[in-house]
């Protein structure tokens, strides 16, 4: 079921009262919109750790933070050993992680029929692999806990080809796919591990166009339904 942002039930996954702030992976939160997603929830109080392999983009995204509510994590998420290291770091400096956002991507336009060497492997590595990378590495940590919030953020490239992009609409119909198995996998024997899809709209990023959404508003919108944590969310896709 596909339904569309905002609008979400309330079973927050923070709680102000006891001063419980879940800890927050972000992977991709040296630019664009994960950089936005990390400040918008730093600024809701969670411990973020955004995941990237530019330490000097994940520094600029600290600074944007509220002063010790974002630990830069250098990983790539491509790489299985690398993002297990990132996660074990993660928990002994900040906790079990609470909340997954998986939104790193690369998006390198090619012509497969002209280019024999384009790029489709790394696309999909990055893309498709660093996701179920993460999310492994996440319910790794909230397995034993017997909660847990994951976001995957998809892609309508993932339905609706484009030419030029066969290896990002490859990796976004995969990531798709690994949610909903995400979902299967979990439903019956951990109902509080509550997972979900995300798909923005167009954005204006690096990897977007210039007439779409401002990240920063996306990024509201996502991080608002990262930290709801009702069940009833378990398995849906939400668009916008």
């Amino acid at each position: 079921m596909t339904v569309a942002i905002p609008g979400l039930a309330r079973i927050p996954c923070t709680d102000a009262e006891t001063g419980f702030y879940p800890v927050v992976v972000v992977t991709g939160a040296s630019a664009g919109l994960g950089q936005f997603l990390s400040v918008a929830l730093a600024r809701r109080g969670c411990r973020v750790a955004g995941v990237a392999r530019s330490r000097t983009e994940l520094e600029q995204t600290a600074a944007l933070c509220p002063p010790e509510h974002f630990l830069p994590v250098v990983a790539d998420v491509s790489d299985q050993q690398a993002v297990n290291r990132a996660f074990q770091r993660i928990a002994a400096e900040l906790g079990p992680v609470g909340i997954l956002i998986a939104g790193a991507a690369i998006y390198l336009r090619h012509d497969v029929l002209t280019q024999p060497d384009a790029p489709v492997q790394q696309v999909l590595a990055v893309n498709l692999v660093g996701q179920v990378n993460c999310a492994m590495a996440a319910l790794a940590q909230m397995v034993p806990e017997g909660k847990g919030r994951i976001v995957m953020v998809g892609s309508f490239a993932g339905d609706a080809p484009l030419p030029g992009s066969l290896g990002y609409s490859v990796s976004k119909a995969g990531g798709r796919a690994l949610a909903r198995a995400l979902v299967v996998e979990t439903s019956a024997r951990l109902p509080e591990i509550v997972i979900s899809e995300w798909l923005p709209p167009i954005l204006a990023t690096r990897m977007g166009h210039a007439d779409g959404v401002p990240p920063a508003i996306a990024a509201e919108w996502c991080a608002e339904l990262a930290v709801d944590c009702d069940p009833a969310l378990h398995g849906m896709v939400f668009a916008g």
